[in-house]
Formats: structure tokens, sequence, C-alpha cells
């Protein structure tokens, strides 16, 4: 039999070197697509790694009548911080994070202000951007974004005004300048919570509790984000039509 296989071979061999030329390029090609498919799928999260966060959680808000002071960016809503915790416990998500993004239109020149919590994952991340000084330990000090800072000639130790209030630069931060969620000024969580509920433009147009937030990121199982998707809009149902974003 052995014989007869070696014969075959001999005579049939163009038509069997055709055929495992054919079956090594067809596995090839799985390869490569699978590959492919891998490569985009990662490459597709790139832009979402810095926000700590596969699904972006905001709300459509009213548009201020009076353009000045300290308002919340983009026109988002507030959103309450028990509604991060409840999202926390939902089926499928692995981490929460949330932010407080806001305009400063002072008389000097227009801020963006972030208000950070650094010890959830979305302020960890931002840590590791610091290139020069320290993350705010205290109240009173925050970051400047490296560009920020470069065109208003600040430097780590002086002061910058925000909301009316003097901070002081504990450091400077440099991003990449395609993060989702970006700003000027980094400030503790608090502190611009406290900047947001004093701003009578702010109060005048979205009603703002001394806790409330206006992004919330959710880190969450791949393979489920369909699934925690449906369930952070059935929990804002009721809630005046917060968007749940995947990405």
């Amino acid at each position: 039999m052995f014989n007869f296989a070696i014969k075959e071979l001999t005579k049939r061999k163009k038509l069997y070197l055709l055929n495992v030329i054919t079956l090594a390029l067809v596995t090839a090609l799985i390869i490569i697509l699978n590959s492919l498919g891998t490569a985009y799928k990662d490459a597709s999260k790139l832009p979402f790694q810095s926000v700590q966060g596969t699904i972006v959680i905001q709300k459509n808000g009213n548009v201020p009548a009076n353009i000045s002071g300290v308002l919340l960016s983009c026109s988002l809503a507030p959103i309450n911080q028990g509604v991060a915790n409840e999202i926390s416990l939902l089926d499928g998500v692995k981490n929460v994070s949330s932010a407080l993004s806001l305009w400063d239109f002072d008389p000097d020149s227009f801020k963006r202000v972030l208000g950070v919590n650094w010890d959830d994952n979305f302020g960890k991340n931002l840590k590791t951007k610091v290139v020069e000084g320290t993350v705010p330990a205290e109240d009173g000090e925050v970051l400047v974004e490296k560009t920020y800072a470069q065109q208003h000639s600040l430097g780590v130790g002086q002061e910058i005004e925000t909301g009316g209030q003097s901070f002081k630069i504990s450091g400077i931060i440099r991003t990449s300048g395609n993060e989702i969620v970006d700003a000027d000024v980094y400030v503790n969580a608090r502190e611009a919570q406290q900047l947001a509920y004093a701003s009578s433009n702010l109060q005048a147009t979205e009603p703002f509790g001394q806790t409330d937030v206006n992004i919330i990121f959710v880190d969450d199982d791949q393979t489920r984000i369909a699934s925690v998707t449906q369930q952070i809009k059935d929990t804002f149902s009721g809630n005046n039509g917060a968007a749940a974003a995947p990405i």
C-alpha cells in the first residue's frame, strides 16, 4: 500500500502539489483574517484606554442663557453620584469612575476644568501622565495641562485662578490630545463640585447638588457590553433621558 501511495503521488504530483498550496493559502488567509479582526478590536479600544471605560454615560442638559462664570461643559446635565454606585452593582460591570467637567468663562481666559477622584481608575490613569511636580495632595492645588501651561507661562508652584478662586499648581500633566475627556486644569473632585454648586449661572441652568458629577465611565466585560448597556438604560429610564453610550 505504501508503494501504491508513492506511485500515486509521483503520477499526480502536480495535482497534489496544487492541493497542498491551496490548503496552505486558505489556512494562511484564515489566520490573517483572525489576526486582523483581533488587531482591529484592540485598536478600536486604544482611544478609550485613557478614560478607563468601555461605556461613557452623560445626560443632555439645558443651554445656559448667560455664558459667564463656571458652567457644565457641553451643556451636560448633572448626574447624582449615587447613580454611579448603583451602576457598579449591575451584572457584568467591573469598575465605575466619575468626573465633573466644567467650563470656566473668567474675565481673563477660558479654561476647561475637570474634577477628578484620584483614587478611582480614571484618576489613577491620569496620575501616570504627570510629567512634573505631583498630583494635588490637598485642597487648593491643581494640575495644569502642559500645552496650556506653556501658552500662559505657568509652572509648578505658581498660582492660577479658576472660578474666582486661587489655586496653587502642584504639577504639570501631559495628555496626548485625543482623549475623550481632557482639560486645561485638573482639580480635586470635591473642589470642582463646590465651584459648580456656587455658580449662580450654572444653578439657574441646571439644579446642581453638592456631590453631582456629569460623566460616568463604566468598565465592563467586553462580551456583555450589550447587556450592560441595556441595564444602564433601564436604570436611567425614569431619569429624564440620560444617554448611555457604548464605546
